[in-house]
C-alpha cells in the first residue's frame, strides 16, 4: 500500500468512526450502556377531557408474536391511602408514547401525578419511572369518563354483580375488574357502550372466589383508557351451588338436562348456545347456514329440588354451552356453574368386514373403534328412530358378530359404553331377492308356490329364471 492510499483510508476511517461515536445507543447496542428512559409529558398542565401525550423511551417491541418490551402509564390521584388511579394510557405508538385523558370526576384541587414502568422480558429489562407532577385543571369533556349507578356492596356466589353507568364514548368497551387484596384480578367481564354512552355489564360471581374485592370500572376508546373510582364489593359464598348434568342420544338428536340445588317451586331458565360442527344425523331441526344451534327451555323445580328439560338439536358433532338461572340472579336468585358439551364425531367407529349388503336373518361382523373401559360396553342395533332393537356386549374379539334384524329397512349399529352411546354407523337391510325354481318354470318337480324371506336360508342361490 502506497503512502499516499495509506493516508487516504486514515482519514476515511476517522470520519466512519466520528459518525459512528455520534450515533445514539439503543437497548442492548453495548454491554453496560441503557437508554435513558423517564416520562416526559409534552406539558405539566392538563385540562379534564383533553388528551395529554406522554413520551416514555420505551418503544414496543416484540418478537415472533412475544412482547418483550412496552410502557405501562397511569395518572394517579391523591396521596397515600387515598390514592387512586384515574386513567391509563394504552396502544402506544412505534416511539412508545402514550396517551392520556383526564375524566371528569377527579378533582383538579387534588394532586395528580403520573406513574409506569417500561415493562420488558427476555433480554429486555423492567425500568420504573420516577414519578412526574402534573396539574389537572377544570375542563368540559366530551365524555366525562364512566360514572356507576349504585350497585350493592354484598353479593352471593353464584349470583351476578350488575354495574351500569354512562359517560363513554360510543362503541367503546366498559370493563369491570374485580381485584383481591394483593392486587390481583379475579373477576373481569367486558361489553360494548352504546350510542347513548350507557353501558351495562354482568360480572358472574364463581362462589369458589369469595371474599372481599376492590372493583374498577373502564372504558377503553382508542388510545386511552377512562377509570371510574374504586368501589368495594364483598361476595358471600352459598352452601351449595347445585350441579347440572348433561345427557345426549347421538342418534335423536336428544339433549337432556338435569340439576339439584334451587328452591323448590323455583323457574328454571336454561340459555343452549352453541356450534354445529358438521351435517350430523337427521332427524332434528336443521341448523342454519352459520351451523348456529340456540334453544331458551323453561321448567319448574319439583317438590324434592331437581328439575329436568330436554331439547332436541341437530344430531352428529357439535359444541354446545349451557347457561342455567335459578329465578334471576341480578336479583334474589343465582346461577348455576357453566356446563359445556361437546360430541365429537370420531368418539366410536364400526367397520362392517361384510362384502354386498345384509340380508335379513344374517350375521354381520363389526370392529368397534372406542375407548371404553368400563366392562358395562355393548354394541346395539337400533333403529332409524334410536329404539334399541338388540345388543350384544363387547368383548376382546376383533370382529363382533352382530345378528341382523330380519325385517329389511334402515338401521344403526351404536357402541354404548355405560349406557352412553357413542358414534351411531347406519347399514342397510336388503330384501331377498326370490323366484320359483327352474323345475316350475319348466313345468318340472318343484315347489307350486315361491319361497319367502322367512323360509330362504341365508346364503341360499337366488335365480332370477
Amino acid at each position: 500500500m502506497s503512502v499516499a492510499t495509506r493516508q487516504r483510508w486514515q482519514a476515511w476511517a476517522g470520519v466512519a468512526a466520528a459518525v459512528v461515536g455520534a450515533l445514539p445507543l439503543v437497548s442492548g447496542t453495548s454491554a453496560g450502556a441503557a437508554p435513558v428512559r423517564e416520562l416526559a409529558p409534552e406539558t405539566t398542565t392538563v385540562p379534564i377531557g383533553q388528551p395529554l401525550r406522554v413520551a416514555t423511551g420505551c418503544p414496543p417491541l416484540s418478537q415472533h408474536r412475544v412482547v418483550e418490551q412496552h410502557p405501562e402509564v397511569s395518572l394517579v390521584v391523591g396521596t397515600g391511602a387515598t390514592s387512586r388511579r384515574a386513567a391509563r394510557g394504552v396502544a402506544p405508538d412505534a416511539d412508545g408514547v402514550v396517551t392520556i385523558t383526564v375524566p371528569a370526576w377527579v378533582d383538579p384541587t387534588e394532586p395528580a401525578t403520573l406513574v409506569g414502568r417500561c415493562s420488558g422480558s427476555g433480554t429486555s429489562t423492567t425500568t420504573t419511572y420516577d414519578p412526574v407532577p402534573v396539574d389537572v385543571m377544570a375542563g368540559s369533556p366530551a365524555w366525562p369518563g364512566p360514572v356507576l349507578d349504585p350497585a350493592p356492596a354484598t353479593r352471593e356466589g353464584g349470583q351476578l354483580f350488575v354495574v351500569r353507568g354512562g359517560g363513554c364514548p360510543p362503541g367503546a368497551d366498559a370493563q369491570v375488574r374485580l381485584s383481591d387484596d394483593t392486587g390481583t384480578v379475579r373477576y373481569q367481564q367486558q361489553e360494548s357502550v352504546d350510542a347513548a354512552g350507557r353501558f351495562v355489564v354482568e360480572v358472574y360471581l364463581y362462589d369458589e372466589l369469595a371474599g372481599s374485592f376492590s372493583g374498577e370500572l373502564s372504558c377503553t376508546s382508542g388510545a386511552f383508557e377512562l377509570l371510574s373510582p374504586p368501589f368495594a364489593l364483598t361476595v358471600v359464598p352459598r352452601p351449595q351451588l347445585g350441579e347440572l348434568s348433561v345427557g345426549y342420544d347421538p342418534i335423536t338428536g336428544v339433549r337432556s338436562y338435569g340439576g339439584t340445588g334451587c328452591g323448590p317451586g323455583d323457574r328454571v331458565t336454561l340459555d343452549v348456545s352453541g356450534e354445529s360442527q358438521g351435517n350430523g344425523f337427521q332427524p332434528g331441526p336443521p341448523q342454519n347456514s352459520a351451523g348456529h344451534v340456540a334453544a331458551h327451555l323453561t321448567t319448574t323445580v319439583r317438590a324434592d329440588g331437581t328439575f329436568s328439560a330436554t331439547w332436541t338439536g341437530p344430531s352428529g358433532p357439535a359444541r354446545v354451552a349451557v347457561r342455567t338461572d335459578c329465578g334471576d340472579p341480578a336479583t334474589t336468585g343465582y346461577r348455576l356453574l357453566p356446563s359445556e358439551q361437546t360430541t365429537s364425531a370420531t368418539g366410536a367407529k364400526v367397520l362392517d368386514l361384510s362384502s354386498g349388503g345384509h340380508r335379513p336373518g344374517s350375521t354381520l361382523f363389526a370392529v368397534v373403534d372406542f375407548a371404553c373401559r368400563s366392562e358395562a360396553s355393548g354394541l346395539q342395533v337400533t333403529d332409524p328412530y334410536g329404539a334399541t332393537l338388540s345388543e350384544v356386549p363387547l368383548a376382546d374379539d376383533f370382529a363382533h358378530p352382530v345378528l341382523v334384524p330380519a325385517t329389511p329397512g334402515a338401521y344403526y349399529l351404536v357402541p354404548t359404553c355405560d349406557g352412553v352411546r357413542g358414534r351411531p354407523t347406519l347399514f342397510a337391510v336388503d330384501p331377498v331377492e326370490v323366484s320359483l325354481e327352474p323345475g316350475a318354470i319348466s313345468g318340472g318337480a318343484g315347489p307350486a308356490t315361491p319361497a319367502t324371506a322367512a323360509t330362504a336360508l341365508p346364503g341360499s342361490p337366488t335365480y332370477t329364471g
